[in-house]
């Protein structure tokens, strides 16, 4: 039988099998040379892998993607030689469709990591955006215990304390975590964290107590300590210090970590005819002595040697039995002190009278101040600078860079840019137009509307919680929530009618009430309740001596506790004014408390039981172990009745969080913090009686007494470490706010007696402040982008000068890009990429250093060391490391594991 085939059949058949061939293409937008393209198989197998692996989820795509694409493929192939292997799964592929992380949320935005089958951090894809950052990133997370990052200065100070007789510690601060300057550390890191300790922060406090800390600002890219502890005193409080002075660069760092394993003093002639710093060509000191100097330039010395150790070699010199050259300038004199730079050929004498003062001038201006000769400079991010500065003088402008405006100085509008891929829960707060409105508020016993502006980051982020706190409230019983909103920048009207001026507001409309404005915590849990409060009888009228009871222990109205910690109870004989008065401020002060009456022969027999007479108010505290019930029985008006409550809703000895900090803040009084470790219970206990009994004494009514958790990293950690330069706990603190005066106890005894005298002191001005804090302005942290110079310069220059690319195409496509989306291409010395520091030849040979040095430490120098668990399979076994060690390696992970922050 012959089969037919018409013109369209076959067009059909061609059209289908050009569909099915295009489909089982890779979707990816980018050929990748040192990623591997991972299927479903591979990607389960890459996540199982001992070393660690780093996977990013195409979905589809998104602005900048093609270049993150670019650098993560330079990133792979740096990535490799530290044992970590990057792969890309395509999502969108039906293969690949019922792979559990493509089915998540917003794993486009992200870039995931794997070591063993478990997951391990995961970063943000803002955060990846060149080779620096990547690297930086990666090398943090696969040294995410050898390198912890410390946000405090107690936790510095337990580093310290730790490594006393061990190691050595490298410190250092970054203004950000992914900057080149944090690629460079995490590079030599990795190569000596078996010789030193290392660990970094971000914060400027944080390094305070270490050599020239007060010159560092929040702005300098990056500053590197050695802090001494090998050998520094176990009983001194830290360990002695050094600033690194050199490029934060790979060869310099890494030569500066080198000449750290040089004799702190080389002897001549005792140790030989070369001195170690000239034979490994670094800088050298030279002092010379005699017979009658030697102890003066011995002791001159020891006083260079944590001044310029790490940066040049320390030689004395014994001229009575070594002679130099007169080629070396050595006129004989003795005491006497010369640099030998090691670019030169000569060494430079000091020519001034022999003295401390004027050795460390000598050396400051000749070691310290010297500039790199021609021809031996580094390209790095200073280059840049300079680069900028030439464009300014040619043409007049300058404009902040893309990374210093687009980074968010406000930590709100950061947090809510962040959320903002995440849909918000609204199905249960309906939102309320110029009709909705009035009827909705009629028809409603209690409604809370919220009154917010789609552009403003603190709506925003109230909106997002206030969400939430709908789901906390809904109730099953009723049809309708007890919320709303009002977008005001669609229902002007609305917004304009109800007074509404600041955002976000929201306001309370309760049947037979006047409107009230929420003055709390913009948080989901503080919504809930005061929602909650506001929803009781307020005050309730209590019949029986069971309700009673159960108001007085918190159990009525049900869970009113997980609301509010403080009942009031009136206990009157009749209606009154006393009881008027009652009603008054129970109505104005529902959203915080809880009110309940009793009257007649009901409230005689409770105030009997309770000792109280009749009429009274009580007020309960259910989360203050150190007072009583308070109570007012005369001069019962509202002004009496509101002071009464308003006093107490805090207990006596509080703990200081976010949420009373206004409360107390308001009322212009200093606070006494006790900073104590809640982990150490009897100690804690104790000192906290003592200082809750001080409270209730009396004698100290214009102070608040609080607490707060000082110990790894809490908030109170922090607020201590600002305070005070002990880690020593327990501590006091008295805080004036307004002035900046703290006068810190932390040590000596604790006792009663010696708390309450120099807490006399200090409120008495007897004593000096242990510190003051500095007043700050509240100014942008960077520059904005001038839109109105931009315009200008690009009409009277185009792009032509510096191959400027538009904002919008940066936008789109990511720094380098034109706004065709075409990479930018430049001439040779035009523009100096900080990724091209990491591929330089120069820096490639040293990297190969640092790793064969890494290498031989690990299995030659240290033959008992534990496997690595970044090393790949194959060198492992090459290595014939017992398959013990991986598993002890990975058990002591888990058990010693420094402190540290999410990248």
């Amino acid at each position: 039988m012959a089969l037919k085939f018409s013109f369209g059949s076959i067009w059909n058949i061609v059209l289908g099998l050009t569909i099915a061939f295009v489909s089982a293409e890779p979707s990816i937008p980018f050929d990748f040379k040192n990623v591997e393209i991972l299927t479903p198989d591979s990607h389960s197998s890459l996540q199982h892998k001992p070393f660690v692996s780093v996977i990013y989820y195409y979905k589809r795509e998104l602005p900048r993607l093609r270049a993150f694409f670019k650098e993560l493929d330079k990133s792979a192939e740096y990535l490799d030689i530290y044992g970590t292997k990057t792969g890309i799964l395509d999502c969108s592929s039906d293969a690949a469709s019922k792979v559990e992380e493509c089915k998540a949320s917003r794993v486009e935005y992200n870039v995931y990591s794997y070591r063993d089958g478990n997951s391990l951090l995961t970063l943000e894809l803002e955060t990846m955006f060149d080779v620096n950052s990547i690297m930086s990133n990666i090398l943090q997370l696969i040294l995410l215990h050898e390198v912890p990052i410390v946000q405090s200065r107690s936790d510095r100070q337990q580093i310290e304390l730790k490594h006393k007789g061990k190691s050595d510690v490298i410190f250092s601060f970054h203004k950000a975590i992914g900057t080149y300057e944090h690629r460079v550390f995490m590079e030599v890191a990795y190569a000596y964290q078996d010789r030193y300790k290392f660990g970094l922060t971000t914060e400027t406090k944080t390094t305070e107590g270490l050599k020239e800390a007060d010159l560092v600002t929040a702005t300098d890219d990056a500053t590197v300590w050695v802090l001494y502890c090998r050998d520094a005193d176990k009983d001194s409080d830290g360990c002695p210090s050094v600033r690194y002075r050199g490029k934060m660069d790979l060869p310099s760092l890494a030569v500066f970590l080198k000449a750290l394993s040089l004799p702190r003093i080389f002897e001549l002639p005792e140790h030989g005819t070369i001195p170690t710093c000239r034979n490994e060509k670094f800088h050298c000191v030279f002092l010379y002595y005699d017979r009658d100097t030697k102890d003066q330039v011995l002791e001159a010395a020891e006083n260079l040697t944590f001044e310029i150790y790490g940066v040049a070699g320390i030689v004395v010199v014994d001229t009575e039995k070594i002679v130099f050259d007169e080629i070396h300038g050595f006129n004989g004199k003795t005491p006497s002190i010369s640099v030998f730079l090691k670019e030169e050929d000569t060494p430079r004498f000091m020519t001034t009278e022999w003295s401390l003062d004027n050795i460390a001038t000598f050396i400051q201006a000749n070691l310290f101040d010297q500039q790199p000769v021609e021809g031996d400079r580094e390209e790095g991010p200073l280059e840049s600078k300079e680069m900028d500065a030439k464009q300014m003088e040619k043409t007049g402008y300058n404009f902040p860079s893309v990374e210093e405006v687009e980074t968010q100085d406000d930590q709100v509008a950061e947090a809510v840019f962040q959320l903002s891929r995440d849909p918000m829960k609204l199905s249960l707060v309906p939102a309320l137009t110029d009709k909705t409105f009035p009827a909705t508020v009629e028809e409603r016993d209690l409604l809370a509307v919220l009154f917010y502006l789609p552009f403003d980051s603190r709506s925003m982020a109230f909106l997002r919680a206030y969400g939430e706190a709908s789901y906390s409230l809904e109730d099953k019983h009723a049809s309708r929530s007890p919320l709303g909103r009002v977008n005001c920048y669609d229902w002007t009207d609305v917004c304009g009618q109800q007074n509404v001026s600041s955002y976000p507001t929201v306001r309370f409309f309760k049947k037979g009430q006047d409107p009230v404005d929420y003055k709390g915590a913009l948080d989901t849990d503080a919504v809930v309740s005061v929602v909650k409060l506001m929803q009781q009888g307020s005050p309730m009228m209590l019949t029986t001596q069971t309700d009673a009871q159960k108001f007085v222990a918190g159990t009525l109205p049900e869970n009113i506790i997980a609301y509010t910690n403080m009942s009031v109870l009136g206990l009157f004989e009749q209606a009154g004014p006393e009881l008027s008065a009652f009603k008054d401020v129970a109505v104005s002060l529902q959203n915080t408390t809880v009110f309940a009456y009793v009257q007649g022969q009901l409230a005689k027999d409770i105030a009997e039981k309770l000792g109280q007479p009749v009429p009274a108010v009580l007020v309960f505290r259910h989360d203050d172990p150190y007072s009583d019930t308070k109570s007012l029985t005369t001069d019962l008006t509202v002004d009496s009745i509101r002071k009464l409550v308003l006093i107490n809703r805090l207990p006596t000895l509080p703990e200081l969080t976010a949420d009373i900090f206004p409360l107390m803040y308001r009322q212009d009084k200093p606070f006494l913090i006790l900073f104590c470790d809640k982990y150490e219970e009897t100690e804690t206990t104790k000192i906290k009686k003592t200082v809750a009994d001080l409270a209730l004494s009396g004698l100290f009514p214009g102070v608040f007494f609080t607490w707060m958790h000082a110990r790894g990293s809490s908030i109170g950690a922090t607020i201590f470490s600002e305070y005070t330069w002990s880690s020593v706990l327990p501590a006091l603190s008295l805080v004036y706010h307004r002035t900046g005066k703290v006068y810190s106890k932390v040590e000596g005894e604790f006792t009663p007696e010696s708390v309450q005298e120099w807490l006399s002191r200090a409120v008495n001005g007897q004593e000096e402040p242990t510190k003051v804090l500095p007043q700050g302005d509240w100014k942008p942290a960077a520059r904005s982008y001038d839109f109105l110079g931009l315009s200008e310069f690009e009409s009277k220059y185009g792009e032509s000068l510096d191959h400027k690319p538009t904002l919008q195409a940066a936008e789109e496509f990511g720094a380098g890009f034109n706004s065709d989306g075409t990479e930018i291409e430049y001439e040779k010395g035009e523009r100096v990429e900080q990724e091209s520091q990491g591929s330089d030849s120069t820096d490639d040979e040293i990297r190969n250093e640092l790793l064969e040095l890494r290498s031989s430490r690990l299995y030659h120098q240290v033959p008992d060391r534990k496997e690595s668990p970044i090393m790949s399979h194959d060198t492992q076994e090459s290595q014939d490391i017992p398959a013990s060690s991986a598993e002890e390696s990975a058990d002591d992970l888990h058990k010693e594991s420094p402190k540290h922050t999410e990248l």
